[in-house]
């Protein structure tokens, strides 16, 4: 007597088949970014999400996340997009070179060492360049930047401010070329 194979061992069979054959290449691209900042100054600290979707824009879409109101003494890291501030920033990928100034509050005017760290680039997608603009919050002068390939953090000294300004310039990576020599 042969025994019968149910619906759940078929479903799981296909659905093993589906990985096998699809792998998770169509759920995660090697072409998309994902980026945690993390700020961290006297006790507050706030991340910033830099990310990059086929199905998002660069205008408030549901990869973004709005940063949300929050009580006193807090601190909060941001980008604006018109009259949204974004707490994760997400585009295209296509819609490189892209420029994203970004502010960091703090409820409190505060003095000290910002710290800001991420986990470095690697791979052959992006390249980012930090910029911090300091009080300039059209980020018009540089007072510092870093090769977010190249290092895994940046410190910006404050002097009694609520606001500190950085951009991030997201540009495609090239590799840099070995000039070759005729001997």
């Amino acid at each position: 007597m042969r025994k019968k194979v149910g619906f759940p061992r078929v479903f799981l069979i296909f659905l093993l088949a589906g990985v096998l054959i699809f792998g998770s290449s169509s759920f995660v691209s090697a072409e998309d970014l994902n980026m945690k900042v993390t700020g961290i100054i006297n006790g507050y600290n706030s991340d910033f999400y830099l990310k990059t979707n086929s199905g998002s824009t660069n205008s408030l879409d549901p990869y973004d996340m709005q940063v949300k109101s929050n009580p006193d003494n807090y601190s909060q890291f941001y980008s604006n997009d018109s009259s949204t501030s974004y707490s994760i920033d997400s585009w295209n990928a296509n819609s490189n070179p892209r420029s994203l100034i970004t502010t960091y509050y703090i409820s409190t005017a505060q003095t000290g060492d910002l710290e800001l760290s991420w986990e470095a680039l690697s791979g052959e997608d992006y390249e980012i360049t930090l910029t911090d603009c300091g009080s300039d919050s059209a980020c018009s002068s540089s007072e510092g930047t870093a090769d977010m390939r190249d290092s895994s953090s940046y410190t910006a000294s404050l002097s009694s401010q609520t606001s500190n300004y950085f951009q991030f310039e997201v540009t495609d990576y090239v590799a840099p070329t070995t000039p070759t020599t005729d001997d």
